[in-house]
Order: C-alpha cells, then structure tokens, then sequence
C-alpha cells in the first residue's frame, strides 16, 4: 500500500477483516463480503485486480466483472487458475485481455498456477 495511491480490499473472512481494519495503513479501504457479493461498483478503474480466496463461487462472480473493472493496460491476476471453476470463465478474460501468462511452479500439489491478464 505504500507505492499505491489507494487499495480497495475486498475479504470474505470475517476474522482478517477485523483484523486488517485495526492493522492497516491510511490509504487502504477494507470490505467485508463473505459470500463475495460485493463488486466495487464506484471505485475503479483499477489498475490491478487480484483474485485470491474462497469459496469459488465469489471467485466466479469477480471473474465475471474483472474487465470491467480493471482499466486498459491494466492487471488481472487469477490465483489458482487451474481450478475447475476458473476454466470456462477463463475463455472470456483471455478473449477480452490483450494476452495472458500462466506461471506453473514445479510441485506436486494441484492448483498453485497463477495467471496474469494483460487487458
């Protein structure tokens, strides 16, 4: 948060949310949204949208509106986007993105890729 003007962070854990509402710096603003319904309708465009976190239905909700969300030249950033969930989703932000990287760590647990779009 210190090299950003703003960050805007959406959690659905009630415990961390309490917790990063008395730990965290000025220019952050915290959301709570436990079932991931809350899409930031008035902030934005972003610059970066990172998509971490459970359950995957609000995962799925987040990759509907993600480039909507972000600005041209802007980030998208899938955790574990290699789930089920995320692959059809995926067809639609790789169609609508300028191009796509997926990193795939060399290690015998499921799920760790992360995939960068580039919109």
């Amino acid at each position: 948060a210190a090299r950003v003007e703003y960050v805007v962070a959406v959690e659905d854990r009630s415990e961390w949310y309490h917790y990063m509402q008395d730990h965290k710096p000025d220019n952050v603003m915290m959301i709570l949204s436990e079932k991931g319904e809350h899409i930031p309708e008035r902030q934005g465009p972003f610059d970066m949208l990172l998509i971490d976190g459970h359950p995957a239905a609000s995962r799925l909700i987040w990759l509907e509106h993600a480039t909507r969300l972000v600005r041209s030249g802007g980030l998208i950033v899938l955790d574990n986007s290699n789930e089920k969930y995320a692959i059809i989703p995926r067809w639609d932000l790789e169609y609508n993105c300028k191009y796509a990287v997926t990193i795939h760590p060399h290690s015998t647990q499921r799920a760790l890729d992360t995939t960068f779009y580039f919109v």
